[in-house]
């Protein structure tokens, strides 16, 4: 059974995806119950019990307990999953009533991510982070990077995490991306560059700023000729005056299939002050065979024995040097993403290897 607290149908975001695309592969290998918040459509693919409070009231689902431990014996669960660690305590307490062991399904280091965030509170929430991880049974993190520091500052014994990726399917090609984008956008410059995701999302939101305020500058003094296009959802109105005040910027509104602009683009920027997670457009970019250049810290997750020379790491915060990359990384742009960066994040591949987990976590209940 699979616990995850928000809306992830439909998957448009790449937190979703990254739970329904996991369990709509996992379904293949095991018996999948998945139960998520009563904001959520109906699925095709899995059986949903979209039963649990919405996300901001994620607390009340204890008084759920009685219906989800019910469930449990009904449809003979033997492990569950809890997406996130915030949703931990209800899977911990459901193995407390059932003896059902449970796996937590890290996706970022939250403590991390929000004191980088600024978010008050982050040191306690690091406490409750530290906690429910040494209470499950097993633990799947997004990244090595996480990993690592999982087992150095709450203390986990290494036996007890894995990494299980973000992943990735074979690519659709577009058809004349490059001369479809131009002119379904009105693009006319030499090169055109791509920046996406949620924009409400601080790291994002902070980045798209950076861009216009530190990139855009160092480019136009190189005298490139070039266009930054912008795709994402829920952008703030001081954003999109930031955006209407400079040349070369373009924001195109929330695309839903963002294959063209992956494939049609000269290069995906990634100047992410966010280290903990994998960062889904980066590997999403890469699978479309488009170079990313990146600052170090959102290319976390990405081993640079899988993605060769299609994504550049910059230092953080180093504007010049992050200008000077995106200058030497054209001739990148016709090469291939390699063949072991497709092994590695492809989404059979990343459910086989935690079925297996599951499938020795079960024989040692």
């Amino acid at each position: 059974m699979g616990v995850a607290s928000y809306k992830v149908f439909p998957a448009h975001m790449g937190g979703q995806k990254a739970v329904v695309h996991f369990y709509k592969h996992l379904n293949k290998l095991l018996d999948v119950q998945l139960v998520v918040s009563s904001d959520n459509d109906a699925s095709n693919d899995l059986c949903v019990s979209p039963i649990l409070f919405r996300h901001r009231w994620m607390y009340l689902n204890v008084l759920k307990l009685i219906q989800l431990k019910k469930k449990l014996r009904q449809l003979k669960i033997q492990c569950i999953v809890a997406e996130h660690s915030y949703i931990g305590w209800l899977a911990y307490l459901l193995r407390k009533f059932s003896k059902v062991p449970f796996v937590l399904h890290s996706h970022n280091i939250e403590a991390s991510r929000f004191q980088q965030m600024k978010k008050t509170g982050w040191q306690l929430y690091s406490f409750y982070e530290k906690w429910i991880h040494r209470k499950a049974d097993f633990n799947f993190f997004k990244t090595a990077e996480d990993l690592e520091y999982a087992v150095q500052q709450y203390k986990l014994p290494p036996e007890k995490c894995s990494v299980i990726p973000y992943g990735v399917y074979p690519f659709r090609v577009v058809e004349n991306a490059r001369e479809s984008l131009r002119h379904q956008f009105d693009i006319s410059s030499q090169f055109v560059f791509y920046f996406n995701g949620t924009l409400d999302y601080y790291p994002n939101a902070k980045a798209l700023e950076m861009i216009i305020d530190h990139l855009h500058p160092l480019l136009q003094a190189k005298g490139m000729d070039y266009t930054i296009v912008i795709s994402g959802k829920t952008i703030s109105t001081d954003l999109l005056k930031k955006i209407a005040s400079v040349n070369n910027i373009k924001y195109l509104g929330f695309i839903d299939d963002i294959n063209l602009l992956y494939q049609g683009t000269d290069l995906f920027l990634n100047p992410v002050l966010n280290n903990s997670g994998v960062k889904t457009k980066v590997v999403e970019a890469l699978s479309n065979h488009c170079t990313v250049v990146s600052f170090q810290s959102g290319a976390s997750g990405m081993p640079d024995d899988v993605c060769g020379q299609k994504l550049y790491k910059v230092e953080d915060g180093n504007w010049e040097s992050y200008a000077e990359t995106i200058s030497l990384a054209q001739h990148t742009r016709k090469t291939k993403t390699p063949e072991e960066f497709f092994t590695y994040f492809a989404w059979p591949n990343v459910a086989q290897k935690a079925a297996e987990q599951i499938y020795r976590l079960i024989a040692h209940a």
